[in-house]
């Protein structure tokens, strides 16, 4: 099977204002991928191999992208949503 299957877990959000005190301007996230052989980016960057931690700026935009030789390219773009802190 030609597929590679790529598990990607993101969370950003987007703060402005007094939240960034609360919850910072940054946030570490784990990207992950199910494929040993996965190789990883974000915004063309390569990362490496199956797992990479990467810490986001909350105001800006990132495309996770996973590739596989001889496999379908996955790309993943990150939602940023409102903290409810502020």
């Amino acid at each position: 099977m030609k597929n590679l299957f790529f598990a990607c877990l993101v969370t950003t959000s987007l703060l402005s204002g007094c939240a960034s005190m609360f919850s910072g301007t940054t946030q570490t996230v784990n990207i992950r991928s199910n494929d040993d052989d996965a190789k990883l980016y974000v915004n063309e960057q390569y990362m490496g191999k199956q797992s990479t931690v990467y810490t986001f700026k909350k105001k800006e935009n990132y495309v996770i992208k996973s590739e596989k030789e001889g496999c379908r390219t996955n790309t993943v773009v990150p939602e940023k949503k409102f903290d409810p802190t502020t």
